[in-house]
């Protein structure tokens, strides 16, 4: 258990004895009593979600160090498997979007790898893990206009040839 939880129970404990006394020698009334139990018990909530929120962030973090370790070791499908539960721990991890995304176009999965590029830049759109994935969009972009540019010139071609009788 952290510090700060434990200072937020035991500062929630000595405010309810407060209250408690209060209400006894008649300076406050159970009411009032029990809206500032609620307050402290609201802070309470906040501070043990917190220390939660903490936890989970970091094991998203773990998962995501351990996805671009399999990633730059070309392990795809186990980078993969890291990375997803990276983003089921934090789905605003822009880094796991963005590896996700190199992932998929490793594995031949382009329309999936776009998909994760544009959530990145959707996530964050300041961050380097954003800038990133800018590029590897335009550089798809470019790729797909090469193919079809590719193809119209091939189909040219072929309506150019004579046909066979």
């Amino acid at each position: 258990m952290s510090r700060s939880l434990m200072r937020n129970i035991q500062t929630f404990f000595k405010n309810l004895g407060k209250h408690a006394k209060r209400v006894v020698q008649r300076r406050e009334s159970p009411l009032e009593a029990i809206g500032g139990i609620g307050g402290d018990l609201h802070k309470l909530r906040h501070g043990v979600k917190a220390g939660r929120r903490s936890g989970e962030e970091k094991e998203a973090r773990r998962m995501l160090e351990k996805g671009r370790k399999a990633y730059n070791e070309k392990r795809y499908s186990e980078a993969e498997g890291y990375l997803l539960r990276a983003l089921e721990y934090d789905e605003r991890l822009a880094w796991a979007h963005c590896f996700l995304g190199h992932t998929a176009y490793q594995l031949g999965r382009l329309e999936e790898a776009a998909t994760h590029w544009h959530r990145t830049v959707v996530t964050d759109p300041q961050s380097s893990a954003a800038e990133k994935a800018k590029q590897k969009l335009d550089g798809l972009s470019a790729k797909r206009r090469q193919v079809l540019d590719e193809l119209e010139m091939h189909v040219r071609e072929s309506s150019k040839a004579p046909l066979d009788p």
